[in-house]
């Protein structure tokens, strides 16, 4: 059965409310202190800004499954299926640096981490991704940085060293977000990494 994606121009971006995404949470540690390094940056930067992310929503997207107009009960099973044949070690990840994305009217601000710090992220993304391949259409591979949003500002931020924010990830999981709801992700999978 093959993923449903939402085609651009299918439908106009508040009708397609419902996101499913494979993610990695970071553990309460990481999560309390990426929350704090966004307060540090607001304040080191004059920021008053309408957008924060709070600890419960912060995550590394692994892999997108698209924006619909209706829960994607299809889409979600399929990634079920295609998540328990993924099988990799549990791994650190480290992110040490913080800067913006730009292209949109409010910017996010993002955690990053070295190549060597992200390369379990990676990996694991392209185990997503090679699992998913004959439901994927046709076409080149979609650009992957790991990164994790903790905010969004109208003004750009130049890349800037922060205390590394590390955690060992021993799982990964199927998210699913309402657009506009407030409290955390549903979680519609969960899968343990090898120890």
């Amino acid at each position: 059965m093959p993923f449903e994606p939402s085609p651009p121009g299918s439908a106009p971006d508040a009708l397609r409310s419902h996101r499913v995404f494979f993610a990695l949470l970071p553990d309460a540690r990481a999560a309390a202190q990426a929350a704090q390094l966004a307060e540090q940056l607001c304040r080191s930067h004059g920021l008053k800004v309408p957008w924060r992310a709070r600890a419960e929503r912060l995550h590394l997207t692994l892999l997108w499954l698209g924006a619909h107009a209706a829960f994607p009960a299809r889409t979600a099973d399929r990634a079920v299926e295609v998540a328990e044949r993924v099988h990799l070690p549990a791994f650190r990840v480290c992110l040490d640096r913080a800067q913006s994305f730009s292209g949109r009217k409010a910017q996010p601000w993002v955690l990053l981490g070295s190549d060597a710090s992200v390369a379990g992220v990676v990996a694991l993304h392209q185990a997503l991704l090679a699992a998913l391949h004959d439901d994927l259409s046709e076409g080149p591979e979609p650009a992957f940085t790991p990164h994790m949003t903790v905010l969004r500002a109208p003004q750009a931020l130049a890349e800037q060293a922060i205390a590394p924010l590390a955690w060992t990830v021993r799982e990964f999981v199927l998210l699913y977000n309402f657009v506009g709801s407030r409290g955390p992700y549903t979680v519609l999978g969960r899968w343990t990494l090898q120890r």
